[in-house]
Formats: structure tokens, C-alpha cells, sequence
């Protein structure tokens, strides 16, 4: 009876797609029977409005790694929830930050333009009122946000909690990339003579279980690779959301097949669904952590009791329908990660923001008895940079420019190691081997291709700019005879249309490193993306550890679910 309630589990994994491929969230939004309950009272909502720079962001969680929350943050943030400031403040935030999400700067042309702000609405009210609703939804990423969008609009009672006191996680900040097959923009380059022709289904699929390892949940990604088409044509239909008309061959797909929403980041689509949301009456409320679930007498999961971290005041929220958990990865919680066996250096940074913890999930299986899968599978960015904090600007010429239309070379030996279009891990897996940065190298004409950020990441010294390789070869100390070497041929091959020595195929995209100026940028692994998570069943049921069936009213989608990608 459960199955109408959770359309929501492509979504959240299918902008994951920047993680490796479509991931899940939303497919089987399109099961979802609309039920109505009436007159859908207007909860006041506590969006945060986000205008600071990305940077600022950036550098904010950088240093929220590392130290806690200061006193002053917490008077901030009960001024702007206008909480009495006699009450006691939280202990236990250390992973809170108090910045704005940015007005992110993208390609070029858009650097300048601002992101949309939206109101703060501080009314209390919408706390008190949205302590009994039909469905919690714990997580404002693109899960959490699409789920309270499709429930709201199927008229359910909808709250969501955000321990953060900014929305959006992860997804505000990510690249803004999916991956489908047959898209509009992908059959306009297949007239245009660009990428490979005979993309499908069937074709991503075997691209995500190969990456995987053959360790995927085989029914998962085949519904992702089936429907997620369709969930990115009810995106444009319901928000909005525009693409970019370049499609990008990432690592680890056979063809080109990954569009980038138009404004080059996810709050491209974030910001759209908070808006959807606020419009629906469905409270957002940040700096709300859960800390323990409800059961009611009969032992169903019947709501989430949560902490406001700006007071330290504990509440109940009562659900009649289900519980709903999008809370995302946990690749900063390394303590959990080394508990669950992960194996990658300690001394590798993350991508994300420091709110990617794991205790949500933690509480599922030591309250709830809930199942889990592959949580020491983690997934390494080979394309981010040492040289800035978090995700950063980097990936923007990595992942549009420099793996696709460039190549990779060991600075000491001046010779390529891998395959630039290789899987992550594949990727990852080479340059740990190594042992140090290596170097990514485009011309002027693949630099075109870069997704975001390419004025701030040459101000930032994250990507530099060169009159030859020659002088780029020194730079980067380079061995420049066995370096010059290399990229002649990879020109041949690439002059040829023929797959190179290191097996990477030449496309019709594909043209030779020639033309001056010359870019390039220093690579190195992060910590990205939990393979692992809560076990759910084909519905986004989280299944029990003991018996194997759907926990009655608990439900997972996006990346604190397992099993997609192997």
C-alpha cells in the first residue's frame, strides 16, 4: 500500500550522474497515484536566502572541517528563525555552517550573472503547525526536494528537515550534470555528426553495472537507466529546468550522453524546487537534527524527534504516513567510514560539504533495524584539484576539458598512465598508484568545453594558462622531450580516429592538443561519493536487517541508499 508514497528515487541519484552516471530519485514518480486529502493548509516556510559567493562557501566549510560553530553563529541564526536569545544553545553542531549558498560563477559569459535570492520567512508558526504532517522528509537535497514537491502537489501534508541551517547539501554545489540517453540535446549532436550514434537503455546500463563492478542492485539501475529520461522531461515540464546545448562524454560512458543545466551548477534545479515547495506551503526547517525516531503502539514508525541547533530545544514531528530519509552521503564522517571498512588514504580530502555525516542512517539501523549495503564502497573524484578546498572550480575543466579533449600525464616521466575516459575509480585508482598529482593538459580549442568556473579557477591558481608546451612543461617540471613525445601521439591517433595506446577511442569531438593558448591543471583523488547505504527495495522501501521486507512507513531515496552503483 506503501508504493504511491515514494516517487521520488531517481531524482536525487539521477543528478548523482555527476557522481558516475543516473543515479536514483524520481523514475518511479510517474507510479505515484495523486491522492487528495482536502484543503492542503499554507505552512510558512524558513528558507534561507542565499547570496553569498560561491567561495565564500567553499572557504566557510573548509574551516567548519575543522572547528566548531562559534557562539556569535548561533545569535545569527536565532535572530533570523527570531528565536528568544535566553534560550540555551546547542553543544552539538560541529558540522553546522552558517553561510549562504552562492551566486555561483559559471562559464565565462555567466560569471557575473546573480542567483535568484529568495525570502526568508520567519514565522514561527510554520514550526508549531508542521509538527503533525503526513510524511517527514529528513534531507533538502535533490531527493529530499523533489520528494516534498511530488507529495505536495499530490496533496500530502509535507515537512522538511534540514540540519543545516543552509539548504541544498551537496546538490547545490554539485556540477549540475545528468545522464540519460536519448535526450533532445544528445539526438541534435547525433544530426550534427557529434557523438556516437545507438545510444539506449540498455547501453547505459551496462555502462553503470561495468563501473559498478558487476556489484550493482541490477533491478535499481535498471529502472534508473529506463527512467530516467522521463524524469528529467517532468523537470523541465514542472520547474523549468533548461540544459545546456553541448553534451559531454564523461569517464566511464561509452558516448556522450551527460547535459549540464543551464546556469552550470545544481542549485540550478534546487533553487527552482525550494521555490516549488514554498509555493506548495511545505515548511522548510533548517538547523533541525534528528536525533531518534517515533514508533506509535503498534511499533510503526510514526515520526522523528529533532533538534533545533539554534536553541538546543528538542521537538517531536508526528507523521501518519511515512518517514521519508534523503540525508545524503557520509563521506565526511571519517570515523564511520573507517568503521564500515573503507579502504582509500586518510589523508584524502572530500568534496562535499561537512554536513555529509552518517548519523541518520546510523539511527535507521540501531533504532529501526534497518539493512544496509556496500557502506565501505566509496567513490574517489579523480578530477578535483589539491590545489582548493571542497569541490571547488577544478572539476569544471577536468570533467568538461581536460579529460574528454586532453590528456593526463605523470610529471615526473612525462608520459600518460590511464585511459582519460576510464571510470572513476579506474581513474582514481591509477593516480593513488602513482602516488602523487598529475598533470591535465587541453589547448584552446577543448577549453571551450569547460562546464563552470573557468575565470575563477585561472584567478584562483587552480588551472593555468600557457603561450606553449614548452612552458608548461616547465612549469610543471615535466621531462619535456618524453612530454612532447606523448602528445604527438596522441594527435596521431586522434588525426587517425583510432583508440590509443592507454585505450582511450578519438570521437568525432575528439581534435589534437595544437592549438595555443595551452591549458592545464594538477589532479588528484577526493573523497566524493557513498557507493553504500540503506537497502531499499525497487519502491524505495528501507528493508529490515532481520527478515528482508520493507520497514513499514521508512523509505530512502538519493544517496544515503545503496546498491545503484555497486
Amino acid at each position: 500500500m506503501w508504493s504511491w508514497i515514494f516517487p521520488f528515487w531517481i531524482l536525487g541519484l539521477l543528478l548523482v550522474c555527476t557522481r558516475t552516471f543516473v543515479s536514483v530519485c524520481v523514475a518511479s514518480a510517474f507510479r505515484l497515484r495523486r491522492r487528495s486529502h482536502g484543503a492542503f493548509s499554507a505552512f510558512p516556510s524558513s528558507f534561507v536566502s542565499p547570496s553569498s559567493a560561491f567561495e565564500r562557501r567553499q572557504r566557510a566549510w573548509a574551516k567548519l572541517s575543522r572547528q566548531r560553530r562559534v557562539e556569535t553563529d548561533r545569535n545569527e541564526s536565532r535572530q533570523r528563525f527570531n528565536f528568544p536569545a535566553t534560550e540555551s544553545p546547542s553543544s552539538s553542531s560541529s558540522s553546522s555552517f552558517s553561510v549562504s549558498v552562492s551566486s555561483l560563477s559559471l562559464q565565462q559569459q555567466e560569471e557575473e550573472e546573480p542567483r535568484q535570492k529568495m525570502e526568508v520567512d520567519s514565522n514561527s508558526r510554520g514550526r508549531e503547525e508542521a509538527q503533525a504532517v503526513d510524511v517527514i522528509v529528513v534531507g533538502s537535497g535533490f531527493a529530499g526536494l523533489i520528494a516534498a514537491v511530488r507529495l505536495s502537489d499530490a496533496g500530502k501534508k509535507v515537512a522538511i528537515l534540514e540540519k543545516m541551517p543552509t539548504p541544498g547539501g551537496n546538490s547545490c554545489i554539485n556540477g549540475g550534470i545528468i545522464s540519460i540517453p536519448q535526450s533532445p540535446e544528445q539526438q541534435a549532436m547525433e544530426q550534427q555528426g557529434g557523438p556516437l550514434p545507438g545510444d539506449s537503455p540498455d547501453r547505459l546500463l551496462k555502462d553503470m553495472l561495468a563501473a559498478g563492478l558487476g556489484e550493482n542492485d541490477v533491478q535499481l539501475a535498471t529502472i534508473v537507466a529506463e527512467e530516467g529520461k522521463g524524469v528529467v522531461d517532468w523537470c523541465r515540464k514542472r520547474f523549468g529546468l533548461t540544459f545546456r546545448s553541448n553534451v559531454t562524454e564523461l569517464g566511464g560512458h561509452s558516448v556522450a550522453r551527460s547535459l549540464q543545466m543551464t546556469k552550470g551548477r545544481g542549485f540550478d534545479l534546487t533553487d527552482r524546487m525550494q521555490n516549488a515547495t514554498r509555493d506548495n506551503g511545505v515548511p522548510l526547517l533548517t538547523d533541525c537534527k534528528v536525533q531518534r525516531f517515533l514508533k506509535d503502539s503498534e511499533g510503526l514508525v510514526s515520526g522523528v524527534v529533532y533538534e533545533n541547533q539554534a536553541t538546543g530545544v528538542t521537538h517531536e514531528m508526528r507523521c501518519s504516513d511515512a518517514v521519508l530519509l534523503c540525508t545524503g552521503g557520509f563521506s565526511q564522517d571519517r570515523a564511520f567510514l573507517a568503521s564500515a571498512g573503507a579502504q582509500f588514504p586518510a589523508d584524502l580530502k572530500s568534496t562535499n560539504q561537512p554536513g555529509a555525516t552518517a548519523e541518520v542512517l546510523q539511527a535507521a539501523v540501531e533504532q529501526l533495524g534497518a539493512a544496509t549495503t556496500g557502506l565501505h564502497r566509496v567513490q574517489l573524484g579523480p578530477w578535483a584539484s589539491p590545489d582548493e578546498e571542497g569541490f571547488g572550480v577544478g572539476p569544471g575543466f577536468a570533467m568538461g576539458c581536460g579529460f574528454p579533449h586532453g590528456i593526463l600525464v605523470d610529471p615526473e616521466t612525462g608520459l600518460r598512465f590511464v585511459n582519460e575516459l576510464a571510470s572513476r575509480k579506474t581513474r582514481a585508482d591509477a593516480l593513488l598508484k602513482i602516488g602523487h598529482p598529475s598533470v591535465l593538459v587541453c589547448d584552446s580549442v577543448g577549453v571551450q568545453f569547460a562546464l563552470y568556473g573557468m575565470r575563477r579557477a585561472l584567478e584562483n591558481g587552480v588551472v593555468f594558462k600557457f603561450d606553449s608546451l614548452e612552458e608548461l612543461g616547465a612549469y610543471f617540471r615535466i621531462p619535456i622531450a618524453p612530454f612532447l613525445e606523448e602528445v604527438q601521439r596522441y594527435n596521431e591517433a586522434v588525426a587517425a580516429g583510432v583508440t590509443d595506446r592507454v585505450g582511450k577511442r578519438a570521437s568525432p569531438l575528439t581534435k589534437p592538443i595544437e592549438e595555443r593558448p595551452f591549458y592545464a591543471m594538477r589532479s588528484w583523488p577526493k573523497v566524493h561519493y557513498c557507493c553504500g547505504g540503506l537497502k531499499i527495495d525497487q519502491h524505495g522501501r528501507v528493508l529490515s536487517a532481520s527478515d528482508g521486507l520493507p520497514i513499514p512507513r521508512l523509505f530512502g531515496a538519493g544517496e544515503v541508499t545503496g546498491g545503484v552503483h555497486g
